[in-house]
């Protein structure tokens, strides 16, 4: 009990130290600067976990009681996450599978990046970060013959289908002035042969802050200009799960349901080069409209993007 004495004070400091990170994240529901403390939430936790079984172990109550708070507090956004309702599929008339991807500007293996999203057999493939390397032409035509047109400066969003595409656009128009609203996006209309169309939407948003702030804001308001019944809409949104940006996006976008549940799809790579052998961060997202219901997501093998693709699988309900 009374082994290496001069530790206690540090390990008591840390104790407290989780506990601080923990309070300050839940205090980024109105400061958002603090809210980026939530990006690691499952890893904050999992070391507070730790020290309050050392504590316990070791009988140290004075470093019990806080890593006991931070475990508390710290398991509010994972239990949330974790208990968030998604409706399952059961019978649907049809379905269809998408696979989303930031495929990195400075990707420099475009045509085995491809080959490994078409491997997937997805029905749509969404794309982010397409600015270089030609990426509509990385994909067989035969397979995805039909492609989202977007010229604007900047756009760097791409969708491709295996289906036909009747309408496809940059930005949203408000259905009342016509004028473009919200963020960058791309969105298409979908027509698979014999069924009902569905809309897809990609969108890439800034890294936490007041620029992603006013992204998110703009989405919600612009969104409602589709036929948000039968929308999937994906992307790199840059926040975790465990936010309470992400959160409050939830809330905002509704009736669209987050489909994606802590699904960890950055970082794949540091760069270009250096592979990590997990991911850290579940910050690549699927919304869908209460038309459809979800039969599976998944993350596939990583490729020469610093992001793993995300593909859904989702059905259409019969009511």
């Amino acid at each position: 009990m009374t082994r290496h004495p001069r530790l206690w004070p540090i390990g008591h400091g840390v104790a407290w130290l989780l506990a601080a990170v923990a309070l300050a994240a839940m205090a980024g529901r109105w400061i958002p600067a603090l809210d980026l403390l939530n990006s690691i939430a499952p890893i904050s936790f999992a070391a507070a976990a730790a020290t309050l079984a050392y504590a316990l172990w070791r009988r140290r109550p004075g470093m019990a009681v806080p890593a006991l708070i931070a475990v508390a507090l710290g398991a509010i956004p994972i239990l949330h996450e974790a208990t968030r309702p998604i409706p399952a599929a059961a019978a649907g008339e049809d379905g269809v599978t998408i696979v989303t991807h930031n495929v990195r500007f400075d990707n420099a293996h475009p045509r085995a990046t491809a080959a490994i999203l078409e491997a997937a057999a997805p029905d749509v493939i969404v794309l982010q970060e397409t600015d270089r390397r030609g990426w509509a032409a990385q994909f067989s035509r035969a397979r995805y013959p039909y492609r989202s047109a977007c010229r604007a400066a900047g756009c760097s969003l791409l969708i491709l289908s295996r289906w036909p595409i009747v309408a496809s656009r940059y930005r949203i128009r408000d259905a009342t002035t016509g004028k473009q609203v919200g963020p960058r996006l791309v969105w298409a209309t979908i027509a698979p042969p014999g069924r009902r169309r569905f809309d897809v939407a990609t969108v890439h948003l800034d890294w936490p802050g007041p620029a992603q702030q006013r992204q998110r804001e703009e989405l919600a308001r612009s969104i409602g200009n589709l036929d948000l019944g039968r929308l999937v809409l994906t992307g790199d949104f840059n926040l975790t799960p465990w936010s309470w940006a992400m959160r409050r996006s939830d809330t905002d976008l509704a009736p669209l349901t987050r489909v994606t549940r802590a699904t960890w799809s950055y970082p794949a790579r540091i760069g270009s080069g250096i592979a990590l052998p997990m991911p850290l961060l579940p910050i690549d997202q699927v919304f869908a409209g209460p038309a459809w219901s979800v039969a599976g997501v998944d993350r596939l093998e990583r490729t020469g993007s610093d992001h793993y693709p995300v593909r859904v699988r989702l059905v259409a309900r019969t009511r």
